[in-house]
């Protein structure tokens, strides 16, 4: 059964085969790579675009406690007191998250309502190893008897926050109703998931990640708790633009009654969004070769700043190791291990004038990317062009002048 909807009306889009994970960093060239299948479908009832099969628990599992996930924070403070008002919460309620992503929501939290509040310690409260985990470790954990213990230790909460968690959830609706049991009777939810409008409009195939199950855009996500789960009641759907990756925050509310009917929409715009995104791929990604090649004839080396899952999927889903000279991260644990699939080295920043490459790709967003830039105005001096991988800047990007 498909794990976001509850039913199986869902449409195959395409498989993308030979997979290498994008946390799992090769100490040697020899050293054997776990192999996943990629398998896209988006459901005829919601419209919701995921991932046919989710990947074991096990083989995504964190190995590293180096290991974290930025998310864009801009809009917490304007968030905070939305929810405040909203929720009309009076002092010392108990607000809870899930992973370090939640902590520093919590922390406005604690400074704007009074509130008390807690969040789940991976090695203690789940005997996992690193408290440094994120959704991909943490979320399968989240079972019954560990909801049980978490209840008994911090009691339940008033609200419950959880970013960036939904789109990985490998079992949405058992995720969901486990989640419930940690608030109150009349709690709420929030959750903050990507908005992948652009990239599915845009052709950015580097959104797709085995970590993320769930593609949410506006429509979907506030239409799926309506059509899925009828007893979480959609108090408000927020919207925050930034540069790629839009954020949207979905707060709900715990429903009492029981054996409410779920609502139906007609999913027509995103279902030919996606089937777009999907039919488009070829033709950008022979696009994209063809670009590289032209490049590396006139230019000579290639390397690509970002030694993330974004570089990681760009590369592999899009076969391009072989016009790829090396990778650069200022990360020394990164440096220390070769590319996934790829097997590129990762190096730091200043091989790039060392080595004379005149082309660096970008997989960086731009916030970092402006640090980035300011911090290789050599590279620049000496005839060095930066390039994005993303779309959205189609005069500097690999993607200007292509035309569907």
């Amino acid at each position: 059964m498909p794990k976001i909807c509850c039913n199986q009306n869902t449409k195959a889009l395409r498989t993308f085969n030979n997979l290498s994970l994008c946390n799992k960093f090769l100490k040697t060239r020899e050293q054997k790579e776990i192999k996943f299948k990629l398998k896209l479908s988006h459901c005829r009832n919601c419209g919701l675009l995921q991932l046919e099969k989710a990947v074991q628990a096990n083989k995504i599992a964190q190995q590293h406690a180096w290991m974290r996930y930025f998310e864009p924070e801009e809009h917490l403070d304007d968030l905070t007191q939305q929810i405040k008002k909203i929720c009309k919460f009076s002092n010392k309620k108990t607000i809870a998250g899930i992973t370090y992503k939640d902590d520093t929501l919590l922390k406005r939290f604690r400074k704007k309502l009074n509130s008390k509040s807690w969040r789940i310690k991976p090695k203690i409260d789940l005997k996992i190893k690193y408290d440094s985990a994120a959704s991909e470790t943490v979320l399968p954990k989240i079972n019954s008897t560990n909801v049980k213990k978490l209840i008994r230790k911090y009691g339940q909460a008033d609200l419950l926050v959880g970013r960036h968690i939904l789109e990985h959830a490998p079992n949405t609706f058992m995720f969901l109703n486990q989640l419930k049991k940690l608030t109150k009777p009349n709690g709420y939810i929030l959750f903050e998931v990507p908005d992948c409008t652009k990239q599915i409009q845009n052709n950015d195939y580097t959104m797709l990640w085995e970590e993320h199950n769930l593609y949410f855009t506006p429509e979907t996500l506030e239409n799926y708790f309506a059509s899925n789960f009828p007893n979480f009641e959609l108090v408000k759907l927020f919207k925050y633009k930034y540069p790629i990756e839009n954020a949207l925050l979905v707060l709900l509310k715990r429903k009492k009654v029981k054996n409410i009917k779920k609502n139906k929409y007609k999913p027509s715009r995103n279902l030919k969004m996606t089937d777009n995104y999907i039919k488009n791929f070829n033709f950008v990604r022979d696009s994209i070769i063809k670009k590289l090649i032209f490049l590396k004839d006139k230019y000579g080396k290639i390397a690509i700043f970002g030694a993330g899952h974004i570089s990681i999927m760009f590369i592999n889903l899009l076969n391009l190791k072989k016009y790829i000279d090396f990778v650069v991260d200022d990360n020394t644990n990164k440096q220390k291990h070769l590319m996934p699939g790829s097997k590129l080295e990762i190096k730091n920043s200043s091989y790039l004038v060392s080595n004379k490459v005149k082309i660096c790709l970008m997989s960086l967003n731009p916030f970092i990317e402006r640090k980035v830039v300011n911090k290789n105005k050599v590279f620049l001096k000496n005839g060095g062009k930066f390039i994005s991988i993303f779309p959205y800047k189609k005069s500097q990007s690999i993607f200007g002048n292509i035309k569907l």
